[in-house]
Protein backbone atom coordinates (compact mmCIF):
# COMPACT_ATOMS: atom_id res chain seq x y z
CA UNK A 1 0.00 0.00 0.00
CA UNK A 2 1.19 3.52 -0.76
CA UNK A 3 0.50 6.26 1.77
CA UNK A 4 0.76 9.96 0.93
CA UNK A 5 1.42 12.46 3.68
CA UNK A 6 0.67 16.13 3.22
CA UNK A 7 2.29 18.84 5.29
CA UNK A 8 -0.03 21.75 6.17
CA UNK A 9 1.47 24.71 8.03
CA UNK A 10 4.33 22.49 9.18
CA UNK A 11 2.08 19.68 10.47
CA UNK A 12 2.65 16.11 9.33
CA UNK A 13 -0.16 13.61 8.96
CA UNK A 14 0.41 10.62 11.25
CA UNK A 15 -0.01 7.07 10.08
CA UNK A 16 -3.31 5.62 11.32
CA UNK A 17 -3.64 2.08 12.66
CA UNK A 18 -5.98 1.27 9.79
CA UNK A 19 -3.25 2.30 7.34
CA UNK A 20 -0.75 -0.10 8.98
CA UNK A 21 -3.26 -2.95 9.02
CA UNK A 22 -3.87 -2.67 5.28
CA UNK A 23 -0.59 -4.58 4.94
CA UNK A 24 0.09 -5.97 8.41
CA UNK A 25 -3.38 -7.50 8.60
CA UNK A 26 -2.25 -9.97 5.93
CA UNK A 27 -1.33 -13.31 7.54
CA UNK A 28 1.11 -14.08 4.72
CA UNK A 29 3.14 -10.88 5.13
CA UNK A 30 6.78 -11.57 6.02
CA UNK A 31 10.14 -9.83 6.01
CA UNK A 32 13.73 -10.97 5.87
CA UNK A 33 15.42 -10.59 9.26
CA UNK A 34 19.06 -9.62 9.79
CA UNK A 35 20.01 -13.29 10.09
CA UNK A 36 18.44 -14.02 6.69
CA UNK A 37 15.37 -15.80 8.05
CA UNK A 38 11.87 -15.00 6.88
CA UNK A 39 9.74 -13.82 9.80
CA UNK A 40 6.06 -12.94 9.97
CA UNK A 41 5.08 -9.27 10.41
CA UNK A 42 1.37 -10.07 10.62
CA UNK A 43 -0.57 -8.25 13.34
CA UNK A 44 -3.81 -9.85 14.51
CA UNK A 45 -6.26 -6.96 14.80
CA UNK A 46 -8.56 -8.90 17.15
CA UNK A 47 -5.74 -9.76 19.55
CA UNK A 48 -4.47 -6.19 19.49
CA UNK A 49 -8.02 -4.94 20.11
CA UNK A 50 -8.14 -6.98 23.33
CA UNK A 51 -4.64 -6.05 24.46
CA UNK A 52 -3.54 -3.65 27.18
CA UNK A 53 -2.29 -1.30 24.44
CA UNK A 54 -5.53 -1.32 22.40
CA UNK A 55 -5.97 2.46 22.73
CA UNK A 56 -2.44 3.12 21.47
CA UNK A 57 -1.59 4.12 17.94
CA UNK A 58 0.94 1.90 16.20
CA UNK A 59 3.30 4.86 15.97
CA UNK A 60 3.10 5.38 19.74
CA UNK A 61 5.38 2.37 20.08
CA UNK A 62 6.99 2.45 16.63
CA UNK A 63 7.97 6.04 17.28
CA UNK A 64 10.35 6.35 14.33
CA UNK A 65 7.44 6.01 11.90
CA UNK A 66 5.42 9.22 12.36
CA UNK A 67 5.52 10.28 8.75
CA UNK A 68 6.67 7.45 6.54
CA UNK A 69 6.88 3.72 6.26
CA UNK A 70 10.39 2.22 6.42
CA UNK A 71 11.82 0.78 3.26
CA UNK A 72 14.11 -2.22 2.92
CA UNK A 73 17.19 -0.01 3.22
CA UNK A 74 16.05 1.63 6.44
CA UNK A 75 14.16 -0.86 8.63
CA UNK A 76 12.11 0.21 11.62
CA UNK A 77 13.98 0.58 14.90
CA UNK A 78 13.23 -1.76 17.83
CA UNK A 79 10.41 -0.55 20.07
CA UNK A 80 11.50 1.13 23.30
CA UNK A 81 9.03 0.21 26.06
CA UNK A 82 10.96 2.48 28.42
CA UNK A 83 9.47 5.54 26.72
CA UNK A 84 6.35 4.96 28.82
CA UNK A 85 7.48 2.36 31.37
CA UNK A 86 10.47 4.29 32.69
CA UNK A 87 10.68 2.70 36.15
CA UNK A 88 10.45 -0.88 34.87
CA UNK A 89 12.94 -0.10 32.10
CA UNK A 90 15.43 1.28 34.62
CA UNK A 91 15.18 -1.83 36.78
CA UNK A 92 15.47 -4.08 33.73
CA UNK A 93 18.57 -2.26 32.44
CA UNK A 94 20.42 -3.05 35.68
CA UNK A 95 19.17 -6.64 35.88
CA UNK A 96 21.02 -9.73 34.68
CA UNK A 97 18.61 -9.93 31.74
CA UNK A 98 18.96 -6.28 30.78
CA UNK A 99 22.72 -6.10 31.20
CA UNK A 100 23.24 -9.26 29.13
CA UNK A 101 20.81 -8.14 26.43
CA UNK A 102 22.02 -4.55 26.13
CA UNK A 103 25.76 -4.90 26.74
CA UNK A 104 26.72 -8.42 25.74
CA UNK A 105 24.52 -8.81 22.68
CA UNK A 106 22.96 -11.95 24.09
CA UNK A 107 19.49 -13.37 23.54
CA UNK A 108 18.59 -12.70 27.18
CA UNK A 109 14.92 -12.04 27.83
CA UNK A 110 13.55 -8.66 26.75
CA UNK A 111 10.12 -7.15 27.43
CA UNK A 112 8.31 -8.98 24.64
CA UNK A 113 9.86 -12.36 25.50
CA UNK A 114 8.00 -12.29 28.80
CA UNK A 115 4.97 -10.07 28.16
CA UNK A 116 4.22 -10.82 24.51
CA UNK A 117 3.85 -8.35 21.65
CA UNK A 118 0.72 -7.00 19.97
CA UNK A 119 -1.60 -9.20 22.01
CA UNK A 120 -0.09 -8.17 25.36
CA UNK A 121 -2.50 -8.67 28.26
CA UNK A 122 -2.56 -7.22 31.80
CA UNK A 123 -0.41 -9.11 34.32
CA UNK A 124 -3.48 -10.25 36.25
CA UNK A 125 -5.22 -11.63 33.15
CA UNK A 126 -5.18 -15.48 33.16
CA UNK A 127 -4.09 -15.43 29.51
CA UNK A 128 -0.97 -13.34 30.12
CA UNK A 129 2.39 -15.16 29.92
CA UNK A 130 3.36 -13.42 33.18
CA UNK A 131 0.15 -14.27 35.04
CA UNK A 132 1.28 -16.08 38.18
CA UNK A 133 0.04 -19.51 37.09
CA UNK A 134 1.74 -19.13 33.69
CA UNK A 135 5.03 -17.64 34.86
CA UNK A 136 6.91 -20.94 35.47
CA UNK A 137 6.27 -22.02 31.88
CA UNK A 138 7.27 -18.58 30.56
CA UNK A 139 10.59 -18.60 32.44
CA UNK A 140 11.16 -22.22 31.40
CA UNK A 141 11.16 -21.22 27.72
CA UNK A 142 14.76 -20.12 28.28
CA UNK A 143 15.78 -21.72 31.55
CA UNK A 144 14.73 -25.24 30.53
CA UNK A 145 16.07 -24.92 26.98
CA UNK A 146 19.31 -26.92 27.10
CA UNK A 147 20.67 -25.35 23.92
CA UNK A 148 20.11 -21.87 25.32
CA UNK A 149 21.44 -22.63 28.81
CA UNK A 150 24.55 -24.30 27.37
CA UNK A 151 25.25 -21.40 25.00
CA UNK A 152 25.01 -18.78 27.75
CA UNK A 153 26.43 -20.94 30.55
CA UNK A 154 23.26 -20.78 32.63
CA UNK A 155 23.45 -23.06 35.65
CA UNK A 156 20.62 -25.07 37.16
CA UNK A 157 19.02 -26.24 33.92
CA UNK A 158 16.54 -28.38 35.86
CA UNK A 159 15.24 -25.53 38.01
CA UNK A 160 11.88 -25.33 36.21
CA UNK A 161 11.10 -29.06 36.43
CA UNK A 162 12.27 -29.25 40.04
CA UNK A 163 10.08 -26.28 40.94
CA UNK A 164 7.00 -27.94 39.41
CA UNK A 165 7.60 -31.03 41.56
CA UNK A 166 8.21 -28.99 44.72
CA UNK A 167 5.71 -28.10 47.41
CA UNK A 168 5.64 -24.56 45.98
CA UNK A 169 5.01 -25.67 42.40
CA UNK A 170 2.43 -28.27 43.36
CA UNK A 171 0.54 -25.73 45.47
CA UNK A 172 0.48 -23.20 42.64
CA UNK A 173 -0.01 -25.33 39.54
CA UNK A 174 -1.89 -28.37 40.84
CA UNK A 175 -3.95 -26.77 43.64
CA UNK A 176 -4.25 -23.29 42.16
CA UNK A 177 -3.16 -21.60 45.39
CA UNK A 178 -2.26 -18.20 43.99
CA UNK A 179 -0.51 -17.28 47.26
CA UNK A 180 2.18 -19.93 46.61
CA UNK A 181 5.47 -18.46 45.36
CA UNK A 182 6.32 -18.44 41.70
CA UNK A 183 9.61 -17.43 40.03
CA UNK A 184 9.14 -13.67 40.45
CA UNK A 185 8.33 -13.91 44.16
CA UNK A 186 11.83 -15.16 44.89
CA UNK A 187 13.93 -13.75 42.05
CA UNK A 188 12.22 -10.41 41.43
CA UNK A 189 10.34 -9.10 38.41
CA UNK A 190 12.26 -6.59 36.31
CA UNK A 191 15.16 -6.27 38.76
CA UNK A 192 16.43 -9.86 38.69
CA UNK A 193 20.08 -10.00 39.75
CA UNK A 194 22.70 -12.71 39.96
CA UNK A 195 22.85 -14.57 43.27
CA UNK A 196 26.40 -13.23 43.71
CA UNK A 197 25.08 -9.64 43.75
CA UNK A 198 24.58 -8.37 47.30
CA UNK A 199 21.38 -6.63 46.25
CA UNK A 200 19.79 -9.79 44.84
CA UNK A 201 16.75 -11.21 46.58
CA UNK A 202 18.43 -14.62 46.35
CA UNK A 203 21.87 -13.55 47.57
CA UNK A 204 23.06 -15.60 50.55
CA UNK A 205 22.55 -12.70 52.95
CA UNK A 206 18.99 -11.99 51.73
CA UNK A 207 17.60 -15.53 51.38
CA UNK A 208 15.99 -15.63 54.84
CA UNK A 209 14.36 -12.23 54.27
CA UNK A 210 13.04 -13.35 50.87
CA UNK A 211 11.58 -16.59 52.22
CA UNK A 212 10.30 -14.66 55.23
CA UNK A 213 7.93 -12.70 52.99
CA UNK A 214 5.70 -15.77 53.21
CA UNK A 215 7.21 -17.70 56.14
CA UNK A 216 7.08 -14.84 58.62
CA UNK A 217 7.12 -16.81 61.89
CA UNK A 218 9.74 -19.22 60.58
CA UNK A 219 12.04 -16.29 59.80
CA UNK A 220 11.70 -15.08 63.39
CA UNK A 221 12.67 -18.52 64.72
CA UNK A 222 15.58 -18.73 62.27
CA UNK A 223 16.95 -15.33 63.30
CA UNK A 224 17.17 -16.49 66.93
CA UNK A 225 18.81 -19.79 66.00
CA UNK A 226 22.55 -20.48 65.94
CA UNK A 227 22.38 -20.49 62.14
CA UNK A 228 20.61 -17.13 61.99
CA UNK A 229 23.01 -15.58 64.49
CA UNK A 230 25.98 -16.68 62.38
CA UNK A 231 24.46 -15.01 59.34
CA UNK A 232 23.71 -11.84 61.31
CA UNK A 233 27.39 -11.65 62.29
CA UNK A 234 28.33 -11.73 58.62
CA UNK A 235 29.62 -15.31 58.65
CA UNK A 236 29.38 -16.47 55.03
CA UNK A 237 29.08 -20.07 56.23
CA UNK A 238 25.95 -19.31 58.20
CA UNK A 239 23.36 -21.68 56.67
CA UNK A 240 20.23 -20.18 55.14
CA UNK A 241 16.91 -21.67 54.03
CA UNK A 242 18.17 -23.03 50.71
CA UNK A 243 21.11 -24.85 52.30
CA UNK A 244 18.69 -27.16 54.11
CA UNK A 245 15.56 -27.00 51.97
CA UNK A 246 17.22 -26.40 48.54
CA UNK A 247 16.17 -23.61 46.20
CA UNK A 248 13.73 -25.27 43.79
CA UNK A 249 13.17 -28.79 45.19
CA UNK A 250 11.51 -27.61 48.39
CA UNK A 251 9.50 -30.33 50.14
CA UNK A 252 7.68 -30.59 53.43
CA UNK A 253 10.00 -31.50 56.35
CA UNK A 254 7.60 -34.31 57.32
CA UNK A 255 8.33 -36.00 54.01
CA UNK A 256 10.32 -39.22 54.39
CA UNK A 257 12.74 -38.14 51.67
CA UNK A 258 13.54 -34.89 53.52
CA UNK A 259 14.55 -36.92 56.57
CA UNK A 260 16.48 -39.37 54.42
CA UNK A 261 18.74 -36.70 52.96
CA UNK A 262 19.03 -34.53 56.09
CA UNK A 263 22.30 -36.18 57.20
CA UNK A 264 23.82 -35.44 53.80
CA UNK A 265 22.67 -31.82 53.83
CA UNK A 266 23.68 -31.14 57.43
CA UNK A 267 26.93 -32.95 56.78
CA UNK A 268 28.01 -30.31 54.28
CA UNK A 269 28.80 -28.13 57.30
CA UNK A 270 28.93 -30.65 60.15
CA UNK A 271 31.44 -33.09 58.63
Amino acid sequence: ALFIFVSVAGAVEVIKNSDCLECHGDKTLTKTAADGKEVSVFVDEKLFGASVHRTNACVSCHADLPSKHPDDNKPAKPVSCGTCHTEAAGEYANSIHGFSHNNLGSAAASCTDCHGKHGMLPVKHPGSPVFKLNLPATCAKCHANTNFTAQYNIKNQTAASHYLDSIHGQALIKKGLIVAPSCADCHGVHNILRSQDKGAAISHQNIAKTCGQCHLKVEEVYEKSVHGQLLAKGDKQGPVCTDCHTAHEVETPTNGHFKQVSDQRCGKCHT
